[in-house]
């Protein structure tokens, strides 16, 4: 398996190499989007101005594509905002095509109709398949299939078992799958979440909601009525005293299960976070990974894994993939 890393400035691309990254994932967002479009029209979900969060000029991406030459590691471009207008689609595709002039070959997408876009004008760019899209079955992976897709991202909720179903029943081979392992654990997953991630506006998932249900009477989704919050607080869980390696979002102990089923990229989300905390958490999952190859037992695995890392007790984290 193979760490997928998240590259918010260029200047942070050899400390991540060196602290174990396999590749990278970008975000950019050129300024003739922001001057025509502003910050509120997503181009790929995170659409800060302020934060380094995307790299904003391809002069940057040029310098960029120098230092993965050198490496030989590959970067892969996001553009996987839910939906764009027609209207949009050559302006993507020209960014596209600069890129791909820049040699970058590799993008992250989520609206089908983009993809479709690309593939009638002949882009023979390399796609994956963005978490946001909800690949939750494998009639989902083969309906995509059909527009030549190299890698499928699984969405953030995505259980060890519905990521087995579509690798094993899809009838796909040699393709990729990529599995989140750390941070960005969030209640919206993917393509249900509507939020616009800017400077502007607070995230849905922080504003305080209360669900209720109409009729409490019925014993329709009765189980699921019961797990719901008895007073107003935001859906995005967070514990304050929690910190360090996997406070928001950690699926470490999981790791030999996702190589079992077959994947074969995990993601480190942190588009924006502070080079200190993305090299930690890259150093640790490289160490967890080799602790993989080592321990054969899971039960005895999970076990150092917590040990090391959280003192015996990660009951305080954010788990990916809980047990049960």
């Amino acid at each position: 398996m193979k760490i997928l890393a998240p590259l918010s400035q260029i200047e942070n691309f050899e400390p991540l190499v060196e602290a174990g990254a396999d590749e990278f994932f970008a975000g950019i967002f050129p300024y003739e989007w922001l001057k025509k479009y502003n910050a509120v029209f997503p181009i790929n979900r995170r659409e800060y101005i302020f934060g380094n969060c995307n790299i904003s000029s391809m002069n940057s991406m040029r310098a960029l594509s120098r230092k993965k030459e050198e490496y030989n590691i590959s970067v892969k471009i996001a553009f996987n905002s839910h939906y764009f207008m027609p209207e949009q689609y050559p302006m993507v595709a020209e960014a596209i095509k600069m890129l791909m002039d820049l040699g970058y070959n590799t993008f992250i997408l989520s609206d089908v109709a983009l993809i479709v876009y690309l593939r009638e004008h002949n882009f023979k760019c390399a796609i994956h398949i963005s978490g946001e899209i909800q690949v939750l079955n494998e009639y989902s992976a083969k309906f995509l299939e059909q527009l030549n897709i190299e890698r499928f991202i699984f969405p953030r909720r995505s259980t060890i078992k519905d990521m087995e179903n579509v690798i094993k029943n899809s009838g796909l081979t040699n393709k990729d799958y990529e599995a989140f392992m750390m941070n960005s654990f969030c209640p919206y997953d993917g393509a249900f979440c509507n939020s616009l991630h800017c400077d502007e506006l607070q995230h849905i998932c922080w504003i305080k909601a209360h669900s209720a249900s109409f009729n409490q009477q019925s014993d329709r989704f009765k189980s699921v009525r019961e797990g719901l919050p008895k007073y107003a607080q935001a859906m995005q869980y967070n514990d304050p005293d929690a910190s360090g390696v996997g406070c928001e979002g950690c699926g470490l102990c999981a790791i030999k299960s996702l190589e079992k089923i077959g994947i074969t990229n995990l993601k480190v989300v942190g588009r924006g976070v502070s080079i200190d905390d993305i090299t930690r958490d890259i150093r640790t999952l490289r160490d967890v990974m080799n602790m993989s190859k080592v321990i054969t037992d899971q039960v005895e695995f999970s076990k150092a894994v917590q040990d090391k890392y959280f003192n015996g007790d990660c009951s305080n984290r954010l788990c990916y993939y809980p047990e049960k």
